[in-house]
Protein backbone atom coordinates (compact mmCIF):
# COMPACT_ATOMS: atom_id res chain seq x y z
CA UNK A 1 0.00 0.00 0.00
CA UNK A 2 3.07 2.45 0.52
CA UNK A 3 4.67 1.82 -2.10
CA UNK A 4 1.64 2.45 -4.18
CA UNK A 5 0.73 5.77 -2.32
CA UNK A 6 4.68 6.97 -3.33
CA UNK A 7 4.41 5.85 -6.72
CA UNK A 8 1.19 7.76 -6.81
CA UNK A 9 3.07 10.75 -5.51
CA UNK A 10 5.69 10.39 -7.89
CA UNK A 11 3.53 10.72 -10.90
CA UNK A 12 1.45 13.09 -9.24
CA UNK A 13 4.64 15.35 -9.35
CA UNK A 14 5.75 14.52 -12.42
CA UNK A 15 2.53 16.08 -14.11
CA UNK A 16 2.44 19.41 -11.79
CA UNK A 17 0.27 21.53 -13.68
CA UNK A 18 0.63 25.16 -14.17
CA UNK A 19 -1.98 25.97 -16.56
CA UNK A 20 -4.46 27.52 -17.00
CA UNK A 21 -4.79 28.56 -12.76
CA UNK A 22 -7.73 27.58 -10.95
CA UNK A 23 -10.12 30.08 -11.76
CA UNK A 24 -8.40 31.16 -15.35
CA UNK A 25 -10.86 33.52 -17.11
CA UNK A 26 -10.23 35.29 -20.07
CA UNK A 27 -12.36 38.38 -21.48
CA UNK A 28 -12.21 38.89 -25.48
CA UNK A 29 -13.06 42.28 -27.18
CA UNK A 30 -14.13 41.44 -30.83
CA UNK A 31 -13.54 44.48 -33.65
CA UNK A 32 -13.94 44.70 -36.88
CA UNK A 33 -13.46 47.92 -39.47
CA UNK A 34 -12.11 49.71 -36.06
CA UNK A 35 -15.37 49.04 -33.81
CA UNK A 36 -15.76 47.21 -30.86
CA UNK A 37 -18.57 44.61 -31.65
CA UNK A 38 -19.01 41.77 -29.10
CA UNK A 39 -17.38 40.65 -25.88
CA UNK A 40 -16.52 37.14 -25.24
CA UNK A 41 -15.61 35.67 -22.00
CA UNK A 42 -13.73 31.66 -22.12
CA UNK A 43 -13.04 29.70 -18.95
CA UNK A 44 -12.49 25.95 -17.97
CA UNK A 45 -16.10 24.55 -18.18
CA UNK A 46 -15.35 21.10 -17.52
CA UNK A 47 -12.40 18.10 -18.58
CA UNK A 48 -12.28 15.35 -20.59
CA UNK A 49 -10.45 12.07 -20.59
CA UNK A 50 -9.17 11.35 -23.65
CA UNK A 51 -7.31 7.70 -24.21
CA UNK A 52 -4.77 8.26 -20.79
CA UNK A 53 -4.90 11.72 -20.76
CA UNK A 54 -7.32 14.54 -19.10
CA UNK A 55 -7.66 17.93 -21.03
CA UNK A 56 -9.20 20.99 -19.94
CA UNK A 57 -12.50 22.00 -22.28
CA UNK A 58 -11.94 26.47 -22.44
CA UNK A 59 -14.87 27.52 -24.36
CA UNK A 60 -16.44 31.14 -24.25
CA UNK A 61 -19.72 31.40 -22.17
CA UNK A 62 -22.59 33.06 -20.79
CA UNK A 63 -23.15 35.74 -18.23
CA UNK A 64 -24.30 32.82 -15.83
CA UNK A 65 -20.92 30.80 -16.65
CA UNK A 66 -23.04 28.25 -18.60
CA UNK A 67 -21.03 27.39 -21.99
CA UNK A 68 -22.11 28.48 -25.13
CA UNK A 69 -23.89 25.78 -27.07
CA UNK A 70 -23.06 25.10 -30.53
CA UNK A 71 -20.43 27.96 -30.46
CA UNK A 72 -17.58 26.19 -32.18
CA UNK A 73 -14.80 27.46 -30.73
CA UNK A 74 -12.82 25.37 -27.84
CA UNK A 75 -9.70 24.31 -26.78
CA UNK A 76 -8.45 21.11 -25.04
CA UNK A 77 -5.52 21.26 -23.20
CA UNK A 78 -3.34 19.36 -20.63
CA UNK A 79 -0.19 21.07 -18.68
CA UNK A 80 2.72 18.69 -18.05
CA UNK A 81 6.06 19.29 -16.47
CA UNK A 82 5.50 23.18 -17.65
CA UNK A 83 4.52 21.61 -21.11
CA UNK A 84 1.04 22.99 -22.46
CA UNK A 85 -0.09 20.52 -25.22
CA UNK A 86 -3.34 20.95 -27.42
CA UNK A 87 -5.75 18.09 -28.66
CA UNK A 88 -6.95 19.29 -32.07
CA UNK A 89 -7.75 16.77 -34.92
CA UNK A 90 -7.61 13.43 -33.15
CA UNK A 91 -3.82 14.44 -32.20
CA UNK A 92 -1.83 15.66 -29.84
CA UNK A 93 0.66 18.99 -30.29
CA UNK A 94 2.52 21.35 -28.53
CA UNK A 95 0.69 24.58 -27.72
CA UNK A 96 3.60 26.24 -25.84
CA UNK A 97 6.18 25.94 -22.94
CA UNK A 98 6.32 27.75 -19.70
CA UNK A 99 10.28 28.15 -19.34
CA UNK A 100 11.00 29.41 -21.97
CA UNK A 101 14.36 31.38 -22.58
CA UNK A 102 15.50 34.43 -25.02
CA UNK A 103 16.60 32.45 -28.29
CA UNK A 104 14.49 29.32 -27.49
CA UNK A 105 12.58 27.88 -30.76
CA UNK A 106 9.81 25.45 -30.00
CA UNK A 107 7.39 24.12 -33.10
CA UNK A 108 3.75 24.77 -31.94
CA UNK A 109 0.08 23.88 -33.99
CA UNK A 110 -0.73 26.50 -36.46
CA UNK A 111 -4.84 27.24 -37.49
CA UNK A 112 -5.96 28.49 -40.32
CA UNK A 113 -9.15 28.62 -38.64
CA UNK A 114 -11.43 29.18 -41.37
CA UNK A 115 -14.90 27.33 -42.50
CA UNK A 116 -16.12 26.99 -45.24
CA UNK A 117 -16.80 30.28 -47.56
CA UNK A 118 -14.32 32.02 -45.52
CA UNK A 119 -16.07 32.27 -42.72
CA UNK A 120 -14.27 32.05 -39.37
CA UNK A 121 -14.25 28.94 -37.08
CA UNK A 122 -12.08 29.11 -34.48
CA UNK A 123 -13.32 25.84 -33.12
CA UNK A 124 -13.11 23.16 -36.13
CA UNK A 125 -9.16 23.54 -37.38
CA UNK A 126 -9.59 23.86 -41.43
CA UNK A 127 -7.24 21.96 -43.66
CA UNK A 128 -4.74 24.31 -44.16
CA UNK A 129 -3.35 23.71 -40.85
CA UNK A 130 0.56 22.66 -40.13
CA UNK A 131 3.30 22.76 -37.47
CA UNK A 132 4.22 26.75 -36.67
CA UNK A 133 8.12 27.47 -35.55
CA UNK A 134 7.96 30.33 -33.22
CA UNK A 135 11.15 31.83 -32.03
CA UNK A 136 11.84 33.69 -28.54
CA UNK A 137 13.13 37.03 -29.45
CA UNK A 138 12.26 38.90 -26.12
CA UNK A 139 12.08 37.67 -22.59
CA UNK A 140 11.56 39.74 -19.72
CA UNK A 141 9.42 40.43 -16.45
CA UNK A 142 6.37 43.06 -16.06
CA UNK A 143 4.54 43.99 -12.91
CA UNK A 144 0.85 43.09 -13.43
CA UNK A 145 -1.66 43.66 -10.58
CA UNK A 146 1.29 43.34 -8.16
CA UNK A 147 2.85 40.17 -9.30
CA UNK A 148 5.76 39.68 -11.39
CA UNK A 149 5.70 37.39 -14.24
CA UNK A 150 7.95 36.79 -17.23
CA UNK A 151 6.86 38.28 -20.81
CA UNK A 152 8.26 36.79 -23.93
CA UNK A 153 7.95 37.80 -27.75
CA UNK A 154 7.56 35.29 -30.11
CA UNK A 155 8.15 35.19 -33.35
CA UNK A 156 7.32 34.04 -36.87
CA UNK A 157 10.35 31.96 -38.52
CA UNK A 158 8.85 30.54 -41.29
CA UNK A 159 5.24 31.73 -42.55
CA UNK A 160 5.50 35.56 -42.61
CA UNK A 161 9.33 34.98 -44.26
CA UNK A 162 7.25 33.57 -46.65
CA UNK A 163 4.43 36.11 -47.53
CA UNK A 164 6.53 38.87 -46.72
CA UNK A 165 5.14 40.43 -43.52
CA UNK A 166 8.08 40.61 -41.22
CA UNK A 167 6.89 43.08 -39.14
CA UNK A 168 3.57 41.41 -38.32
CA UNK A 169 4.70 37.94 -37.20
CA UNK A 170 5.15 38.78 -33.50
CA UNK A 171 2.87 37.49 -30.73
CA UNK A 172 2.84 38.16 -26.95
CA UNK A 173 2.59 35.52 -24.17
CA UNK A 174 2.90 36.15 -20.56
CA UNK A 175 3.75 32.90 -18.07
CA UNK A 176 0.76 32.83 -16.23
CA UNK A 177 -2.23 34.18 -18.23
CA UNK A 178 -1.17 32.73 -22.08
CA UNK A 179 -0.79 34.80 -25.57
CA UNK A 180 -2.02 37.91 -25.19
CA UNK A 181 -4.26 39.75 -27.87
CA UNK A 182 -5.84 37.13 -29.67
CA UNK A 183 -7.87 34.50 -28.55
CA UNK A 184 -5.88 31.45 -26.72
CA UNK A 185 -4.64 30.24 -30.16
CA UNK A 186 -1.25 32.08 -30.55
CA UNK A 187 -1.70 32.43 -34.35
CA UNK A 188 -5.53 32.44 -36.18
CA UNK A 189 -4.48 33.11 -40.20
CA UNK A 190 -1.49 33.15 -42.15
CA UNK A 191 -0.25 36.36 -43.34
CA UNK A 192 -1.77 37.43 -47.11
CA UNK A 193 -4.37 35.25 -47.41
CA UNK A 194 -7.33 37.04 -49.69
CA UNK A 195 -10.80 35.79 -50.51
CA UNK A 196 -13.40 37.77 -52.53
CA UNK A 197 -14.48 40.00 -49.90
CA UNK A 198 -11.07 41.00 -48.75
CA UNK A 199 -7.82 41.90 -50.11
CA UNK A 200 -6.03 40.99 -46.88
CA UNK A 201 -7.39 39.60 -43.83
CA UNK A 202 -5.96 42.34 -41.54
CA UNK A 203 -7.80 45.27 -43.29
CA UNK A 204 -11.36 43.92 -42.88
CA UNK A 205 -11.83 40.51 -40.71
CA UNK A 206 -12.71 40.52 -37.29
CA UNK A 207 -10.23 40.99 -34.48
CA UNK A 208 -9.20 40.71 -31.17
CA UNK A 209 -7.79 41.51 -28.29
CA UNK A 210 -7.58 40.21 -24.74
CA UNK A 211 -9.24 42.93 -22.36
CA UNK A 212 -9.03 41.21 -18.63
CA UNK A 213 -7.49 38.20 -17.35
CA UNK A 214 -8.47 36.83 -13.72
CA UNK A 215 -8.35 33.81 -11.64
CA UNK A 216 -8.68 32.92 -8.29
CA UNK A 217 -5.94 34.87 -6.79
CA UNK A 218 -4.92 37.25 -9.50
CA UNK A 219 -6.82 39.88 -11.71
CA UNK A 220 -5.64 42.05 -14.32
CA UNK A 221 -7.59 44.73 -16.78
CA UNK A 222 -5.69 46.45 -19.77
CA UNK A 223 -8.55 47.56 -21.19
CA UNK A 224 -13.03 47.64 -20.40
CA UNK A 225 -14.64 46.62 -23.55
CA UNK A 226 -17.43 48.44 -24.76
CA UNK A 227 -19.16 46.02 -27.08
CA UNK A 228 -21.15 49.28 -29.49
CA UNK A 229 -24.14 46.86 -31.41
CA UNK A 230 -23.60 42.80 -30.23
CA UNK A 231 -25.20 41.76 -27.08
CA UNK A 232 -21.78 39.89 -24.45
CA UNK A 233 -21.27 36.42 -26.58
CA UNK A 234 -24.25 37.25 -28.15
CA UNK A 235 -27.86 35.52 -27.75
CA UNK A 236 -27.55 33.42 -24.33
CA UNK A 237 -29.78 30.35 -24.86
CA UNK A 238 -31.17 28.00 -22.24
CA UNK A 239 -29.95 24.54 -22.95
CA UNK A 240 -29.13 21.63 -20.45
CA UNK A 241 -27.83 18.22 -21.27
CA UNK A 242 -27.54 15.70 -18.21
CA UNK A 243 -26.35 13.52 -17.12
CA UNK A 244 -22.75 14.50 -17.75
CA UNK A 245 -20.25 12.26 -17.42
CA UNK A 246 -22.18 9.18 -18.79
CA UNK A 247 -21.96 6.11 -21.25
CA UNK A 248 -26.10 5.78 -21.47
CA UNK A 249 -28.43 7.90 -22.46
CA UNK A 250 -28.76 11.65 -22.18
CA UNK A 251 -31.39 14.46 -21.79
CA UNK A 252 -31.09 17.89 -24.02
CA UNK A 253 -33.40 20.33 -22.81
CA UNK A 254 -34.28 23.82 -23.85
CA UNK A 255 -35.89 26.35 -25.78
CA UNK A 256 -36.87 24.86 -29.29
CA UNK A 257 -34.88 21.61 -28.95
CA UNK A 258 -34.52 19.77 -32.21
Amino acid sequence: FLLLLLAGAGRAGAQTKTWPMPGAEWTYCLYANGDAYAKEVWRVTSDSLIGNSVYDVIQPVDSLGHPIPNYGKMLLTRCENNKVYRYVNNKEYLFFPLDLEEGDVFTTFRSAGWGENGVLNYGNDSTCSSLKPLSVTGKKEVELGGLVLNEYTLKDTLFTSLYGYEDLGYWTMVDRIGPIGTYPLIDIKEMGYYDNQCLYWFVCAPYVYLSAYRDDTFEYVWFVCNPSSVAENGAEEELEVYPNPTSGLINIEGEEVT
